[in-house]
């Protein structure tokens, strides 16, 4: 899904651009310190624009690579189509292959957390009600998973499993439909092979069922608004469908607020490319109708939810309201991490040098993009890997966001809109001074084979002639003659 290019893209841009520049020097000093040497001198600096040099370098190298390798192979929509499921179920399999490895030799890494206590199974007990709607859910679901294989650990570890798999293949299809193949592939396996996400099997806490259900309301939002801009087919059902995503958004706000940053998806309403004529033709104020009714329905759908929670609960509904919000005041201060020492320096090195390259690739197209949207996720939810903010830890939405700008710096290195190939074109013939000449007649070759003989009608005749006299065949009887047989 592309958008048009406007003033806020190249702010976006910019600010991008900042970012990826801070991400990179800090990366590379971290590699410097971890593998050459302790202390930052001189040399780190020159050694921080050699990365910089080389990032760079590795992105004309690889455009240049691809564009002799598109030019000398062509490959089909139908082969393309084929390698891709190839690959995404390997990486499908071996992800989940890799989980039953993790959970075959570290069942002594699981965290036991009070989630694991609170849904333990009791004799004539319940689980508590929660005022963090995501905490609620997830013991409940863990609570549903104990009742059937008991009070073991590894019972939640392998729900861990099943929401992390579920994650990986909701990913892959939603990133698909929004940004494309390749940026869906990277996500795809950033999700499977990273430890980081992985590891996380063994941390009994809510993140990875939000995660799922936050990419369930993402794929139903960015289906809205594709299909809005590409295939409009009435007011009446881009209302309902405003309706839908709205709905969507507010239940997830309730169970978790960081799903608020899925209205960044409501903007590609006012500024997305449209497909078909009936959607160019559609005007900004239907546009902008439809963006406030999608932020309205979500509003109304949060307050449903603090209606249903006072009812429940037999509360007010201002203290239920005040509650919520309070529960996200106390955890507003932000813990940017740039890199944890436990994780992997090349789990977060890689995806930024990656995502980097769109700074260049930006400029491969005029008039459209397909980053906008990602960018502000970033901003708000990811502004680096591992950032720490609200009730959940969002690191799973940092390796989520990060996978896929890495995906689209890698899509766009072959995006070659802004070159120009010059073909000589052939100049039409004038007909009145050069006519045509005359068609030769056809030359048919004789049959060799006999043909058959020419049917003559034969005129049929007899010895005797009768006279048409005699040519009665009729016998008169009586009415009472029954043709009985007399003795």
């Amino acid at each position: 899904m592309t958008y048009k290019k406007t003033w806020f893209s190249y702010i976006l841009w910019a600010i991008y651009t900042c970012i990826m520049g801070v991400m990179l020097a800090n990366y590379t000093i971290l590699l410097w310190k971890k593998e050459i040497n302790v202390t930052v001198s001189y040399p780190t600096v020159v050694f921080v624009f050699l990365v910089f040099a080389l990032t760079a370098g590795g992105y004309f190298l690889f455009r240049k690579l691809l564009c002799q390798v598109r030019d000398r192979i062509e490959i089909r929509e139908h082969t393309a189509l084929l390698w891709e499921i190839f690959i995404v179920a390997g990486m499908f399999s071996m992800a989940f292959l890799y989980r039953i490895y993790l959970c075959m030799q570290g069942t002594h890494l699981i965290r036991v957390t009070p989630y694991y206590e609170l849904a333990m199974v009791k004799a004539g007990e319940s689980v508590e009600p929660m005022l963090h709607g995501a905490s609620y859910l997830y013991t409940v679901c863990l609570s549903f998973v104990f009742s059937f294989l008991g009070n073991k650990a590894e019972a939640a570890v392998w729900l861990q499993i099943f929401l992390q798999m579920a994650a990986i293949l909701l990913a892959w299809f939603s990133v698909r439909r929004t940004a494309g193949k390749i940026p869906a592939c990277t996500v795809m396996a950033v999700l499977a092979f990273f430890s980081g996400y992985a590891e996380l099997i063994f941390t009994i806490t809510p993140e990875c069922m939000f995660f799922l259900l936050y990419l369930t309301g993402f794929l139903i939002t960015v289906s809205y608004v594709r299909n809005f801009n590409l295939h409009f087919r009435g007011i009446g059902s881009a209302v309902c469908g405003a309706l839908v995503s709205g709905l969507t958004t507010g239940i997830l706000i309730y169970l978790d607020a960081s799903a608020v940053t899925l209205a960044v998806w409501f903007l590609p309403l006012l500024c997305g490319v449209c497909g078909e004529e009936e959607a160019e033709n559609t005007s900004f104020s239907l546009r902008l109708f439809l963006f406030i009714s999608s932020l309205l329905f979500t509003v109304l759908a949060l307050m449903g939810m603090f209606v249903l929670d006072a009812v429940i609960c037999q509360l007010p509904m201002g203290e239920v309201t005040r509650s919520w919000f309070t529960l996200y005041a106390q955890h507003l201060p932000v813990e940017l991490l740039l890199y944890r020492a436990e994780r992997p320096l090349w789990e977060c090195f890689i995806p930024v040098v990656l995502s980097s390259w769109y700074i260049m690739a930006f400029w491969n197209r005029k008039r459209k993009e397909n980053v906008s949207p990602w960018i502000l996720l970033l901003f708000l939810l990811a502004p680096t890997p591992l950032a720490l903010v609200g009730v959940l830890p969002y690191q799973v939405y940092a390796f989520f966001l990060w996978g896929v700008l890495a995906g689209i710096g890698l899509q766009q290195s072959l995006v070659m809109e802004n070159e120009q190939i010059q073909t000589k074109a052939e100049e039409p013939v004038d007909a009145e001074t050069e006519p045509e000449s005359p068609k030769p007649a056809p030359r048919f070759l004789e049959n060799p084979l006999p043909l058959p003989k020419k049917h003559e009608k034969r005129v049929m005749d007899y010895e005797h002639e009768v006279p048409e006299e005699k040519m009665k065949f009729d016998l008169d009887c009586t009415e009472e003659d029954d043709f009985d047989l007399k003795e």
